[in-house]
C-alpha cells in the first residue's frame, strides 16, 4: 500500500508540473504576442499627442514651444521632446539656426507626457518614452527597411508648419534633414515584427 501511495504521489506532482509548465509558457507566449503592439500603440500615441501640440501656440517658463519632437536616441528607446526658443520667430530659428536649436534643446530636454505637461524631468507612467527591451528598431526610407539609418533620429513636429523635418545625424556631425516622402520603423521583438510607415505630414501607419 505504501509503495502504490508513493507512486501514486509521483505521478500526481509530475501531473501538476506539466500543468505549471503548460500554464506558464502560455502566458510568456501572450505577453510576448502582444508586447510589441503595445509599443507601436504607445509610440502611435506619442506621435498623434506631438502633431496635436505642434498645431497650437504654447510657452514652458517663458520660452515659446516651436516644436514637438519623437527623438530615437538609438535603436531600442524613443522619447517626446518640447523644443523651445526665447525668439517668437519659430521659423526663422528654424530655418537659419537649426544646428544650434536642436542641439540646445537636447542638450536639455523637455518631456512630453500623455496629460499634455512638459517637464525636464519625466514622471513615471505619464512621460511618452519607452524602451524596446530584447528587441530592435531599424530605421529606413525604404519599405523593406535597407539599407538602414542609424540613430540618433529625431521626427519633428514644428508649429505651423505642414510638413513633418525627419532628421538624422551621424557620428561627430551635423543634423541633416531626410529628403524623403516616408520613413519606416521596422520593429523586431523575438520572432514578432511589425512595421510602421510615417509620411511627410505626420501621419502614422502601421502596415505590417
Amino acid at each position: 500500500m505504501k509503495g502504490f501511495t508513493l507512486i501514486e504521489l509521483s505521478v500526481t506532482i509530475f501531473i501538476l508540473m506539466l500543468l505549471l509548465g503548460i500554464v506558464f509558457n502560455f502566458n510568456a507566449f501572450n505577453k510576448d504576442f502582444f508586447y510589441l503592439k503595445e509599443f507601436s500603440r504607445k509610440l502611435n500615441t506619442a506621435f498623434g499627442i506631438a502633431n496635436f501640440l505642434a498645431q497650437q501656440t504654447k510657452t514652458y517658463q517663458n520660452q515659446t514651444v516651436c516644436a514637438y519632437g519623437i527623438y530615437f536616441p538609438n535603436n531600442t528607446s524613443y522619447e517626446t521632446l518640447a523644443f523651445t526658443t526665447s525668439t517668437l520667430a519659430c521659423d526663422y530659428v528654424v530655418n537659419t539656426n537649426l544646428q544650434n536649436f536642436l542641439n540646445n534643446n537636447l542638450a536639455s530636454k523637455k518631456y512630453v507626457h500623455s496629460n499634455l505637461e512638459i517637464r525636464s524631468n519625466p514622471l513615471p507612467k505619464l512621460a511618452l518614452k519607452d524602451t524596446l527591451e530584447r528587441g530592435s528598431i531599424i530605421f529606413s526610407t525604404n519599405q523593406n527597411c535597407s539599407p538602414p539609418i542609424n540613430p540618433p533620429l529625431l521626427f519633428m513636429y514644428i508649429y505651423s508648419y505642414t510638413d513633418m523635418y525627419f532628421l538624422y545625424q551621424q557620428a561627430g556631425s551635423q543634423w541633416q534633414r531626410i529628403q524623403s516622402p516616408s520613413v519606416y520603423l521596422c520593429l523586431n521583438f523575438r520572432n514578432d515584427h511589425v512595421k510602421i510607415k510615417v509620411n511627410q505630414t505626420g501621419q502614422f501607419y502601421i502596415i505590417e
